[in-house]
């Protein structure tokens, strides 16, 4: 999708899935919001959308797939829900204005890269559940 006139997305409760890079390159698209019925997302779900600033995700999901908001250059905001026990690698590659996120305490992977040059996290509070944290999840923060 690379409609560029899009800049809030907020999707219908009966949504279930989101396919793989469904706001891939969305540029005008600030904020995203994901509903609590939805229970799958795709990979690549808001990659390379430079102008997002807020992703919330309600509820229902229990992975946050590969490179959902990579390289979201401007994005500052993510609410995840508590369902969220893996976050896979890329999720928030080059994520340069993500300053702070609230991990769920569900969490127990975090995957590689997960977290990469996301240069303006200043504090990540890791839950009790992680156990398994990946190759470089937090390189050049």
């Amino acid at each position: 999708m690379e409609d560029k006139n899009i800049v809030t997305a907020t999707i219908d409760d009966n949504c279930k899935f989101i396919g793989d890079h469904a706001f891939e390159m969305c540029k005008s698209i600030t904020e995203l919001i994901i509903p609590e019925g939805c229970t799958e997302l795709g990979e690549g779900l808001a990659a390379g959308a430079e102008s997002l600033v807020y992703a919330e995700i309600r509820g229902g999901i229990t992975v946050l797939p590969e490179s959902t908001f990579r390289e979201c250059l401007k994005l500052e905001t993510v609410v995840l829900p508590q369902t969220v026990v893996e976050i896979a690698a890329s999720a928030f590659y080059d994520c340069q204005k993500l300053d702070s996120i609230a991990l769920p305490s569900s969490l127990c992977k975090i995957g590689e890269l997960s977290f990469f040059r996301c240069c303006s996290l200043n504090e990540i509070d890791l839950p009790d559940t992680v156990n398994q944290i990946g190759r470089q999840a937090f390189a050049e923060c």
